[in-house]
């Protein structure tokens, strides 16, 4: 008996590791998700993307642009956002828990597991729109996450990659 514990307490304390991602899937912060890049043309995102599914006036002056998996018990997707002169100034994913930073964080985090994995965020900031969301603000790196018990997905639910400040 002791020594089943003495093991339970070596695998506790065992940092977990993150799991390496391919690059059509990788999110780099201040940087872009795969192959869309903050600062690229539109163009080159329909490119690579097709035509998107939804288009909306975006929070920057833009527009944002949002193609949605379509496959079956999926409701993630990927996005971009516009700045007014055309060029990628957000790329989003959303629901989709194939996407991840090199450190692992993805969609489906806890926020706790976030912080554990990246360090207190610069800012927490909370979504205009419904007070369940709260935004964890890391450089060149936003994390969405839901604190509403009642819908799909509690915790991380959005990831977005941002220009750095400086």
């Amino acid at each position: 008996m002791r020594w089943s514990w003495v093991v339970l307490v070596v695998l506790l304390a065992v940092p977990v590791q993150a799991q390496p991602v391919a690059d059509a899937y990788l999110i780099t912060p201040g940087h872009g998700v795969g192959t869309i890049v903050l600062g690229q043309a539109y163009s080159d995102v329909e490119a690579v993307l097709g035509k998107p599914s939804a288009v909306a006036p975006a929070s920057t002056g833009g527009r944002l642009f949002l193609w949605f998996r379509n496959e079956p018990g999926t409701a993630g997707g990927r996005g971009v956002s516009l700045s007014p002169e055309g060029a990628v100034d957000r790329v989003i994913v959303f629901k989709d828990r194939r996407y991840a930073t090199k450190d692992g964080v993805r969609v489906g985090l806890s926020e706790q597991e976030v912080i554990a994995r990246l360090g207190a965020p610069q800012r927490i900031a909370h979504d205009p729109r419904t007070s369940a969301n709260r935004i964890l603000e890391y450089p060149g790196f936003q994390v969405w996450v839901n604190t509403d018990a009642s819908l799909m997905i509690v915790g991380v639910f959005e990831l977005g990659v941002v220009p750095m400040k400086e």
